[in-house]
């Protein structure tokens, strides 16, 4: 799986495509590019394609931002992220924390990307974490930032692998550890996120 990388925890350019939430994977995009709106919206309503569904809609809301689209979106997101889908949840996160479609709300954006982390989803743990490390929206709360930055590098998020080495190294709601300072950067350099 190809991940976005981040430096400092703002997205990186990858290509062509900026992806600029952290949640939207490059082979998204580059399927999305290749087929119409409509075909994934006929895909994303048979049963069981939850997946889909929540790609459309996000996609929908960055590549095409219009009012239309966007409403249609969040429709679709908010069924979803209802319904226990953490790729939805984090979706829409992503949709408070930078106000794309809604107005933008640090606390209605930790309460999503707090569900898709406990419900698995990488990038929601990575930036449910980067909240608990920063304190936007919630209290700072180192030891909670480590425990989610751990759950999303176990899943190959680099930029989850850089934060979490960065924490290890300065004993920030860790236990200072340059063993594992050293790996998690390791492991980060070799997705290119260091």
């Amino acid at each position: 799986m190809n991940l976005p990388c981040y430096s400092d925890g703002m997205p990186i350019e990858k290509g062509d495509a900026v992806l600029r939430s952290g949640l939207v994977p490059a082979r998204i995009i580059e399927v999305f590019s290749a087929n119409p709106p409509s075909v994934w919206l006929e895909d994303a309503e048979h049963p069981g394609r939850s997946f889909a569904t929540a790609e459309l809609s996000d996609l929908t809301l960055i590549e095409r931002n219009t009012l239309d689209f966007a409403r249609a979106g969040i429709d679709w997101l908010c069924v979803q992220a209802d319904s226990g889908d953490a790729q939805a949840q984090a979706a829409l996160g992503w949709l408070y924390e930078t106000g794309v479609a809604v107005d933008q709300d640090d606390v209605c954006a930790v309460t999503w990307y707090a569900r898709a982390a406990q419900g698995g989803d990488p990038f929601g743990q990575f930036n449910f974490a980067l909240r608990c490390e920063r304190g936007r929206g919630i209290e700072i709360d180192l030891a909670e930032a480590a425990r989610w930055y751990l759950a999303s590098a176990e899943q190959g998020v680099g930029p989850a692998m850089k934060n979490l080495s960065n924490m290890y190294r300065d004993g920030r709601g860790v236990e200072q550890n340059l063993y594992q300072a050293i790996r998690w950067l390791r492991e980060a350099e070799a997705l290119g996120c260091a």
